[in-house]
Parts: C-alpha cells; sequence; structure tokens
C-alpha cells in the first residue's frame, strides 16, 4: 500500500480557475448575501463543471466540504485578488529594503529531502497520515545541530544579526515546499 500524504494544497483545473476568476471580477462589489445568492446561480448554470472538479479533487485524496472550500476561495482569495488589482497605487509609501537572505546549503537541503523520504516511507498506512506540519515539527526536533549550525552560517554571510523568527519562516516554506514537490514526483 502506497503512503497517504494528507493533501493540504491543490489546484483547480484551468478551465475552473476561469470560472471563478470570472465570477470573482463580475461581482467583487457585491455585498455578502448577494455574493452567495449569485453563487449559488453560478453553480447552478455550471452544474457540470462542478461535478467534475469536485470528483477530481476527491481523486486527489481531499477530504471536507469541497463546496465550502471552493466558495472560500473564491470569496477570500480570488475576490481580494480583484480587488487589490482595482486599488489605485499608493506612490506615498516607500518600500522597505530588504536584504536578501542566502539560502540553505546543500547539505541542510539534503537532510530535509532525507528526513522527508524517510516520513513518507515510515507512513505506510492510512491510520498514519502526515501533514507538512507536523513533518516539519519532526525535522526541526530531530536536526537542531544542523540547523543551529545553518543559523551560523548564514548569520556570517549576511553580515548582520539575523532574527531566528525570520530564519525559522525561510527554513518552513523551504521544508515544506520540497514535501510538496515530491508529493507531486509520486
Amino acid at each position: 500500500m502506497a503512503p497517504h500524504i494528507k493533501q493540504i494544497r491543490f489546484n483547480y483545473s484551468p478551465e475552473f480557475t476561469q470560472l471563478l476568476d470570472t465570477f470573482a471580477r463580475e461581482h467583487y462589489e457585491d455585498n455578502r448575501k448577494t455574493y452567495k445568492s449569485e453563487w449559488l446561480k453560478s453553480k447552478e448554470n455550471h452544474k457540470l463543471l462542478f461535478q467534475e472538479e469536485i470528483e477530481r479533487i476527491k481523486q486527489n485524496g481531499f477530504e471536507g466540504d469541497i463546496e465550502w472550500k471552493i466558495f472560500e476561495s473564491i470569496r477570500y482569495y480570488y475576490r481580494k485578488k480583484v480587488i487589490k488589482e482595482n486599488q489605485p497605487i499608493k506612490t506615498e509609501k516607500k518600500p522597505k529594503e530588504q536584504t536578501k537572505l542566502a539560502g540553505f546549503s546543500k547539505t541542510l537541503k539534503d537532510i530535509m529531502d532525507n528526513h522527508i523520504k524517510q516520513s513518507i516511507q515510515e507512513t505506510t498506512n492510512i491510520v498514519n497520515i502526515i501533514t507538512p506540519a507536523t513533518a516539519f515539527d519532526d525535522f526541526c526536533k530531530s536536526n537542531i545541530e544542523e540547523i543551529t549550525r545553518e543559523l551560523i552560517i548564514l548569520r556570517k554571510k549576511a553580515n548582520r544579526n539575523i532574527d531566528e523568527k525570520e530564519i525559522e519562516i525561510k527554513l518552513k516554506k523551504a521544508y515544506k515546499n520540497r514535501l510538496y514537490k515530491q508529493e507531486q514526483n509520486q
């Protein structure tokens, strides 16, 4: 039996994405009640496309209320994207100067990849489900020395005292992206 990794992210098909984007652009100014009633009409008008997308997402391993997740994504992500596009550009604010943080060493990346492979191999039955958050926590607990060593190296490269929270965010993002890529390769 293949390992089961709980899928947190999923992508819509191009046709469905286009439908969501169009809907969001047409209704981004609607109040909540109008937005929901128009959404229900749109769902009814595109019933076949909705059913195909729901089945595809279920086959990809998503568990839960798919219709609610789709509504949440259109209401809170697609709509917000349209609102941002339609806001006037403010030239008063100067962007913060960001110092680019150097990337992680190949050694740490290899340790991440090995940990991910080992976590996937240990997850052999459906009862034992791995999530990106739990895998990352386990990685941090089991590789404290390597992470500390990497922090020292990054601070030397940046010639400044890097905040540990900044490193944690970057490390978490790198780990979860590597996990996601390995999921896609299976």
